[in-house]
């Protein structure tokens, strides 16, 4: 999770930043580092349960993986916060 060091500061600052957490995700997944940004959005799921905009970037990291199994699961608990 090194590659985008100004998140990575403010993690080194408070490990728990949420907003740090996404946008670092974000930009890992943008660069192609997606188990990079599959380990933020994991620790930000566990800070922020059932949050529909980070279970959607799992989502879309495991169908960008080729995981299309892990990616369906994770698009279908999105779709059952909706309801």
């Amino acid at each position: 999770m090194t590659h985008v060091s100004p998140y990575s500061v403010a993690l080194e600052n408070d490990a728990s930043c949420v907003e740090a957490l996404y946008n670092m995700g974000l930009c890992n997944k943008r660069l192609g580092f997606y188990e990079d940004a599959l380990e933020c959005f994991f620790k930000l799921q566990s800070i922020v349960r059932n949050h529909a905009q980070v279970m959607f970037q799992i989502a879309n990291l495991y169908e960008l993986m080729g995981d299309m199994s892990q990616a369906v699961e994770w698009y279908f608990q999105v779709e059952k916060l909706k309801s």
